[in-house]
């Protein structure tokens, strides 16, 4: 959550630190820029290119696994239903009841990918190893 341009942690909310993810020995080859880590619980999340603007909420280990599952099993959803990207964000936004606008895979919490497995996919959750 921003405040006054301060962005704090989902987990504890706490005020994360901007910085270079080897500062908080994050090692993770998909950040290319800046993250926002929390010194707290250690969760973070990376900023848009060239800004320190973060793409999502922070997200601990497990949420992000999670996330990398959602995508690919949505990607799976919209192929195997011959669906299209702006249909399916419609709709996830029906099934967590909110704006489609808020629908991407960075914002999504434990709660609300739990949601769009039983409710969209109709199956249970899972993360792969």
């Amino acid at each position: 959550m921003i405040e006054n341009n301060e962005f704090y942690c989902i987990y504890c909310d706490t005020l994360t630190e901007l910085g270079n993810p080897q500062e908080f020995n994050i090692n993770n080859s998909e950040v290319n820029g800046l993250i926002y880590h929390c010194p707290n619980c250690n969760a973070w999340v990376d900023t848009l290119p060239g800004s320190s603007i973060p793409k999502g909420t922070t997200a601990n280990d497990n949420l992000r696994r999670l996330r990398k599952q959602l995508t690919k099993d949505i990607y799976s959803y919209m192929r195997d239903n011959n669906m299209t990207h702006m249909n399916c964000i419609k709709k996830i936004s029906e099934t967590l009841n909110i704006n489609k606008n808020m629908c991407y895979n960075e914002n999504y919490t434990e709660d609300q990918i739990n949601k769009i497995y039983t409710n969209l996919l109709k199956r249970e959750y899972y993360y792969e190893r």
